[in-house]
């Protein structure tokens, strides 16, 4: 199971979904680290040298704004994940407790790269598929320079911290948010 990304425009009262993203109606959410740079989405999963598990990021979406304890170590899709789930040691989340309960460590990706750990919030890996997205939305509409309004659709059993995650993935992209 792999998360996918629909992209609709919306053009006065018309919405629709945008076939022209690499040659298809949805976008993996993966994420590969290749040299010093790294691919985003379908280009991932049709490029074998790139698509290896030790250094591919699939199903971050679900880990956006969860403390670590929260993490279903037993849930099968975590499972299959092919990083480790780590505790980010920069970002820690009160949960409007009282400043006398310690803040809630929030979770991080670990992968292996180049021999050596890498650590990533998971906004940050999201983020990056957004900013593919709206590079090619900036082609195809001619916004070159322009930050497009944008409306993010988040299961609705989402919690605030978990909305506010996916905000500042949204914003690690570039986008100005309508709604969210």
């Amino acid at each position: 199971m792999y998360d996918e990304a629909v992209v609709a425009v919306s053009e006065g009262n018309d919405l629709s979904s945008v076939v022209a993203i690499r040659n298809s109606l949805s976008t993996s959410s993966i994420v590969a680290f290749k040299g010093s740079s790294f691919l985003v989405g379908n280009d991932v999963d049709t490029d074998p040298e790139v698509n290896v598990p030790s250094h591919t990021v699939r199903m971050v979406k679900r880990l956006m704004g969860l403390p670590l304890p929260q993490v279903d170590r037993t849930n099968r899709n975590y499972l299959m994940l092919s990083y480790k789930v780590v505790q980010d040691k920069k970002s820690a989340v009160r949960n409007n407790a009282p400043s006398t309960v310690p803040p809630v460590k929030m979770c991080a990706v670990s992968l292996q790269y180049k021999n050596k750990e890498c650590v990533y919030r998971s906004e940050i890996i999201s983020g990056l598929l957004l900013a593919m997205i709206r590079e090619e939305l900036e082609l195809m509409y001619n916004l070159q320079g322009q930050r497009p309004g944008v409306v993010i659709s988040v299961p609705v059993y989402f919690s605030t911290v978990q909305r506010r995650a996916t905000e500042a993935a949204g914003l690690t992209a570039s986008f100005d948010f309508c709604v969210l």
